[in-house]
């Protein structure tokens, strides 16, 4: 019916493009599926180990995101969590009415399970890297933002980090603001232009919304769901 013939196949004229190609495929793809699970069989047993489906032995037990923190990062996380909300001491996000401005990058259930995690996991198998999505626990971030860890400091030593902060001003009182306005101005991008201007971040203090703008930012955080940032 085609007027293809046997013969062809070994002919000049077998070889030229398409038909050849075409034949081969078609042999292949023939052979594949008749014989498709045997050649399968045959090529797990004679190479085991890229058999992708079985489970292997050195699968890793991985735990939790909480108990998979180094005790250094667990600690960093929970020294900015704990001061961003205003719950430890040298918080200067406080206007003259004594407002403390709340910043709280997780939920409480999430501050919660990481207090819980402190003595468990494996330290051989902490995160390795950064640990969280926070840019300001990226060391190559908050360098070139100047910011210093609440983390930071020897409560051993009497070394605070107030006394690691350096500014231009003889006025020893704000040194942490002038780091904490590093993460105010970072989660300003998060509210409404309105709200944003509204806040006066001077290298002196920190001025709140008046009126309707009174809410703390860490609300309106939570509000536009962006609570989550970890």
């Amino acid at each position: 019916m085609t007027g293809h013939t046997v013969d062809e196949l070994i002919s000049r004229s077998g070889w030229a493009a398409p038909a050849y190609p075409l034949l081969v495929v078609g042999i292949l793809f023939f052979i594949f599926i008749v014989m498709g699970s045997w050649l399968n069989n045959l090529f797990r047993r004679a190479c085991p180990s890229l058999d992708f489906e079985q489970p292997t032995e050195d699968d890793e037990d991985l735990d939790t995101y909480w108990n998979s923190l180094s005790a250094k990062d667990r600690d960093w996380s929970i020294q900015e969590e704990e001061y961003f909300r205003g719950k430890t001491q040298g918080n200067q996000m406080v206007d003259d009415n004594g407002r403390v401005l709340e910043l709280p990058i997780m939920l409480d259930s999430q501050l919660q399970a990481l207090k819980d995690s402190v003595g468990k996991g494996n330290p051989n198998k902490s995160i390795q890297g950064c640990h969280t999505y926070d840019i300001l626990a990226n060391p190559s971030y908050f360098d070139d933002f100047q910011y210093v860890p609440v983390c930071t400091g020897d409560p051993s030593k009497k070394i605070t980090r107030a006394d690691i902060i350096k500014d231009d001003d003889m006025d020893e009182g704000n040194d942490n603001w002038v780091s904490d306005k590093v993460r105010v101005g970072l989660n300003l991008a998060f509210i409404n232009l309105k709200e944003a201007k509204a806040f006066d971040i001077s290298k002196k203090k920190l001025e709140f919304p008046v009126d309707e703008f009174l809410k703390d930012l860490g609300g309106l955080l939570q509000k536009r769901g962006f609570e989550n940032l970890i």
